[in-house]
């Protein structure tokens, strides 16, 4: 919102998790420009056609590790969401990957401003179920996404208004073309294989 505001109207803005490294060599921020002189924003959205395998842990079973936003939606949330835009399409879709995003400055670009009053007025949208919402989750559930969620149903809503073009993410998926690559992990969840993972990229990739 504050680096938004300070731009010119066309400036656009990109924003990075501080997980995540660049890398300057790719061509994909090319793409991206190219993109920006016909589109608002630009979103990445886990792929179908992935298997991102350090999601069992917390998936019931193989039929939920899918990016299906339906499965990381805690049904407080699902429902709400749902009632507010009036659609339950959404829940179909892939899950946004909330580690970077493009916007770019335009006087009728919605998505940003309803994202922000959202997260200030509901914050029980975003945070893990409650006591209040008890603990008996269909079988299609595995764990609450936050941001994710929250943005997965507002781009459904704003894509064709604000304009805005949902790529496949690169950052997880295709690390070694990728311009934003995301290698934070969670120590205290990471397994020793994992560590031995981020390591070995980390050393495998010193420009980054």
């Amino acid at each position: 919102m504050d680096a938004l505001s300070k731009c010119k109207e066309g400036d656009a803005v990109f924003y990075a998790d501080s997980g995540c490294v660049l890398n300057p060599a790719s061509e994909e921020w090319n793409q991206w420009s190219r993109v920006l002189q016909t589109h608002n924003a630009i979103f990445f959205q886990y792929r179908s056609d992935v298997h991102y395998t350090l999601w069992s842990k917390y998936c019931k079973d193989e039929s939920t590790n899918n990016p299906k936003i339906l499965h990381w939606t805690k049904p407080f949330a699902a429902q709400w969401l749902t009632d507010y835009i009036g659609d339950d399409r959404w829940l179909q879709e892939n899950k946004v990957w909330g580690g970077a995003c493009i916007i770019k400055k335009s006087g009728n670009f919605h998505l940003v401003d309803e994202w922000f009053r959202i997260t200030m007025e509901h914050p029980e949208i975003l945070i893990d179920p409650q006591p209040a919402e008890g603990t008996d989750f269909p079988h299609t559930y595995n764990e609450h996404r936050h941001d994710q969620v929250l943005l997965t149903a507002l781009i459904h809503k704003y894509k064709s208004v604000d304009n805005i073009l949902v790529l496949p993410e690169t950052a997880e998926s295709s690390q070694d073309t990728a311009a934003i690559c995301a290698v934070r992990y969670r120590t205290g969840r990471m397994t020793w294989r994992e560590k031995v993972k981020f390591y070995l990229y980390m050393l495998l990739h010193p420009d980054f």
